[in-house]
């Protein structure tokens, strides 16, 4: 959802379709469009329409394995809009300075800083780990929003499963979503 065109940093969804439209005609007469990895990108539109960057198939990253679904997309805009709803400032695709990591949504309030990410695809327990401890070796906290299927894996970070029926919350992971609430 988030990419550079002609080096200026662009959120999808925030441009109006005008803006969308214009962005893909520089785009497509050769200004160059990068994902946040500094691979090069496409932009697109999921049938659900909402407008994202992805990867162009030659693209080689480390930081991307496969492509965002539909759900993942959608849940990074709630959460963009929920953070903001309660008071935090909020960015899509925010990525460390060494670009060793880019979380999905990064919200901040004061000094506080909290990535928020989303797992759809299953990912095991000691990823889950990994990315956790990158995270926190460089001062930022992360909470996960997991698909059921990888509820199991995640209980040993911070995470929510998110299932069922939209914006229900099946059950979390060593987490109160106090923090996350208006002051």
């Amino acid at each position: 959802m988030v990419a550079t065109l002609a080096g200026e940093r662009v959120v999808s969804i925030d441009l109006t379709q005008d803006e969308w439209d214009s962005l893909k005609k520089r785009y497509r007469a050769g200004e160059p469009l990068l994902m946040s990895c500094g691979q090069p990108g496409s932009a697109r539109v999921s049938s659900r329409g909402l407008k994202f960057f992805a990867h162009k198939k030659a693209a080689d990253c480390d930081m991307h394995e496969g492509g965002e679904t539909a759900e993942h997309l959608e849940l990074k805009s709630l959460l963009v809009k929920a953070a903001k709803a309660a008071g935090w400032e909020a960015e899509l695709e925010v990525p460390s300075p060494q670009r060793d990591w880019i979380a999905d949504v990064m919200v901040t309030k004061g000094e506080r800083r909290i990535a928020l990410e989303v797992q759809w695809s299953r990912q095991g327990s000691e990823d889950f780990v990994r990315r956790q401890e990158r995270y926190e070796a460089d001062g930022v906290e992360s909470i996960w929003f997991v698909a059921p299927k990888n509820s199991d894996n995640a209980g040993t970070v911070p995470s929510h499963t998110i299932g069922g029926a939209p914006r229900r919350v099946a059950h979390s992971h060593a987490y109160d979503a106090g923090p996350l609430q208006q002051d």
